[in-house]
């Protein structure tokens, strides 16, 4: 099987120039899983040409399995979003996940399989900055989770921990 580019737009294009259909919607989820993306440069352009009115219609995206490096802010252009796997690509800084903080609706989130599954604090600190979260790589987020990730986050802010340790 011949690769298919990075880019998202790119991608799009050549899907619809050889037939191939690796973007899959049904539902209100966006299924861009296994496509080596390294962008989402455009991703809201596309998903309005494949879904009609993609902000009220798009509940779940699915960007598993890609070569994304960083958690771009074209997903806030999806505010209905609850289910967002980002699990199996490159993103390496914590930090990242404080860009999803305006995804008021998000409750799903996997991040398995990235470099910054290995920082210290991991599950404290996406369960900290994204309180309303119910499910975090494919598992429930407890009270004793919520209970730890508060202290986790009270201790870096009083400089008891930094994230530069994790």
């Amino acid at each position: 099987m011949r690769d298919t580019p990075g880019d998202l737009t790119a991608q799009f294009m050549y899907m619809l120039r050889t037939g191939r259909r690796r973007i899959a919607v049904q539902a209100g989820a966006l299924r861009l899983q296994n496509n080596k993306i390294e962008t989402l440069e455009n991703l809201y352009i596309i998903a309005s040409k494949i879904v009609e009115n993609p902000t009220l219609h798009i509940a779940w995206i699915d960007l598993s399995f890609n070569n994304l490096k960083v958690i771009d802010k074209e997903l806030l252009q999806f505010p209905t979003l609850t289910t967002l796997y980002l699990h199996a690509n490159n993103i390496e800084d914590l930090t990242e996940i404080d860009k999803l903080k305006s995804l008021e609706r998000l409750r799903t989130l996997t991040l398995h399989g990235n470099p910054l599954e290995n920082s210290k604090g991991y599950r404290q600190y996406v369960a900290g900055r994204l309180r309303k979260l119910k499910h975090l790589d494919f598992c429930g987020i407890t009270r004793q989770d919520k209970a730890l990730a508060k202290a986790y986050l009270e201790s870096v802010k009083r400089g008891k921990l930094t994230l530069s340790e994790n």
